[in-house]
């Protein structure tokens, strides 16, 4: 059909059934029918990652956010496809922008600290975790992503506390195991 929205919709469908190849058609037909939709470019950009096409997710991401410079979300992806990319100071500032837009947005904070760690700017990133924590104490996240800021700066007393809290994350519900001994 000559609707975007539903070009749209389609590619999302695709993309929820693992398949980013043709989701990725789905969208580029929206865009082709509306090239302003910051949506279709957005979802264009999340299929291209799951292909791992990190160049075209980027400018895809760039181009949701020159449309919708408000959305967090946006911001938050366009920092990841610059941190798959190596682009470590731009994905720092998507990010900045993102928590600007929504500060309790523990994805784009976390993501943050990594993008810190990997440019060895590991003060920086403990810094910005606790203060993070001080307003989500109980992000299984936030702790997680501290321990290993806290690991990698020698810190290993506080950073092998702080690693229990993966078993709170879902990467690690699978493989939680309970000895009946304590820890």
């Amino acid at each position: 059909p000559n609707l975007g929205a539903a070009h749209v919709n389609m590619g999302n469908a695709l993309l929820a059934m693992d398949n980013a190849k043709e989701a990725v058609s789905s969208y580029k037909k929206a865009l082709e029918l509306n090239p302003a939709d910051s949506t279709a470019h957005f979802d264009l950009g999340n299929a291209q990652m799951k292909l791992e096409k990190f160049d075209a997710a980027h400018g895809s991401y760039t181009r949701a956010v020159s449309l919708d410079f408000s959305n967090a979300e946006k911001h938050y992806n366009l920092g990841n496809a610059c941190q798959a990319l190596d682009r470590f100071d731009e994905a720092i500032s998507a990010y900045d922008k993102a928590i600007e837009i929504n500060p309790g947005y523990i994805d784009a904070i976390c993501n943050r600290g990594a993008t810190l760690q990997k440019m060895d700017r590991v003060d920086e990133a403990i810094a910005a975790l606790r203060s993070a924590l001080e307003g989500e104490p109980a992000s299984p996240d936030l702790h997680w992503n501290l321990s290993l800021a806290l690991l990698q700066n020698g810190d290993y007393a506080e950073g092998w506390a702080e690693y229990e809290w993966r078993w709170q994350t879902p990467t690690f519900f699978a493989y939680a195991r309970d000895f009946g001994a304590p820890r």
